[in-house]
């Protein structure tokens, strides 16, 4: 009886464990990370989970993330959030329901950056503008976890929300548009 309950729970287990979908094929869980987004024409799909998420941890006015294809570093994109001060907690989840400008006088003011899959390229800085059709929108922000990096112990952030932007290079300008993300961004904690 005991050898039987045994071998009836293991097959359980195994069955549970190799789930698959109905063409037989192993079901791989779904990133819970995303950025989708439009550069210059050309759609982008990014998703990752959490370890692969990229804080940006350097600069204690900044609060934001780099986002890009599973353990591919490039092209990457990051989206951020400059203050002309240290924020808080409670400034960083107060942003959910605004949509903050690129405009180089705001504070706090968007930041996106693209960086191209060919690393011999420039990366893509957004345009100073307080034009209202380019923006991050954020939806919602939650409270993660407290995590250390190199160079700081970071508060982290899953952001929700929509950006387009005019993108700018070395005297050239591109459209990022369409995006939305569901992705990780840090703050240095004080």
């Amino acid at each position: 009886m005991k050898k039987t309950f045994l071998l009836l729970s293991a097959c359980a287990l195994f069955l549970f464990a190799c789930k698959k979908d109905k063409d037989n094929t192993p079901v791989t869980p779904a990133k819970p990370y995303a950025v989708n987004f439009t550069f210059n024409g050309t759609s982008y799909k990014f998703s990752g989970d959490t370890e692969t998420a990229q804080y940006l941890s350097s600069y204690v006015n900044r609060v934001g993330g780099i986002m890009f294809n599973d353990y591919t570093p490039l092209p990457s994109v990051a989206l951020s959030f400059y203050f002309d001060h240290h924020p808080t907690n409670e400034e960083v989840l107060g942003l959910a329901g605004q949509s903050i400008s690129f405009d180089i006088d705001a504070a706090p003011r968007a930041d996106v950056e693209f960086s191209p899959a060919d690393p011999s390229e420039y990366t893509w800085y957004s345009a100073d503008t307080s034009a209202s059709v380019y923006n991050i929108h954020i939806n919602s922000v939650n409270f993660v976890k407290v995590d250390t990096t190199i160079f700081n112990v970071v508060d982290v952030y899953q952001v929700k929300g929509t950006c387009n932007a005019t993108m700018v290079r070395m005297g050239e300008k591109a459209a990022f548009t369409d995006c939305s993300f569901n992705m990780l961004m840090s703050r240095v904690k004080e």
